[in-house]
């Protein structure tokens, strides 16, 4: 098993913890003058793995600190409180389009499932570019939305950047409160942990929203 530990605000890999500190501190969340501990958690053998069931939807988006060494999109993340995204969807619409797709393409395809979580969290881009989604590909060649909301540009080119690799957002553009306000870099954050770990996430977040 992989162990974590969360140290002010930070989720670090046990084995990167002073040992005599972890032993001392891992579970009773005492607090220091020097660190805050909370409860450790663990993963499977595969340490992009995470056991999703012993912790919140907000700290599995936190877990990105982990694989990220860029400082501003850390902090960013670790200022982030609990989310503000019942089920870990932008509203009703986002959900009940997200669902309805996803119930007929291959949902262990973690990047198909990313991108088509964000190109369906925008009503006016979903409906341009949902003819264009098959059971194991988006065929972004097909198309090009035109008339996009400021959010349905953003989650277009997030999806393109996932899906294909390409670089319209780095981190520290993530990380610009100006650039990406609070609940579009939520719902990045979230397609990047889908990318990273699956759609169980927003099993997970359904779970602590009930």
């Amino acid at each position: 098993m992989k162990h974590f530990l969360i140290i002010n605000g930070r989720i670090v890999p046990a084995k990167f913890v002073p040992r005599k500190i972890a032993v001392k501190k891992s579970i009773d969340s005492e607090e220091s003058s020097n660190c805050k501990f909370e409860e450790p958690f663990c993963s499977d053998a595969d340490e992009d793995e995470v056991f999703l069931s012993n912790v919140s939807f907000s700290l599995i988006l936190k877990m990105l600190c982990i694989y990220s060494s860029n400082h501003s999109f850390n902090q960013r993340l670790r200022m982030m409180g609990e989310s503000t995204m019942k089920d870990g969807f932008m509203n009703k619409y986002h959900k009940s389009c997200f669902d309805q797709t996803t119930a007929n393409i291959d949902r262990s395809n973690n990047v198909l499932m990313a991108a088509v979580y964000l190109l369906t969290a925008d009503f006016r881009l979903w409906k341009q570019t949902k003819n264009h989604v098959e059971k194991n590909r988006i065929c972004f060649g097909r198309f090009k939305p035109v008339n996009c909301t400021e959010t349905g540009y953003t989650v277009y080119s997030a999806a393109k950047d996932i899906y294909l690799g390409t670089k319209h957002f780095t981190l520290s553009d993530l990380a610009d409160k100006h650039l990406i306000p609070p609940k579009l870099f939520e719902v990045i954050c979230t397609a990047m942990t889908i990318k990273r770990y699956g759609v169980k996430v927003l099993d997970r977040a359904k779970e602590v929203a009930a």
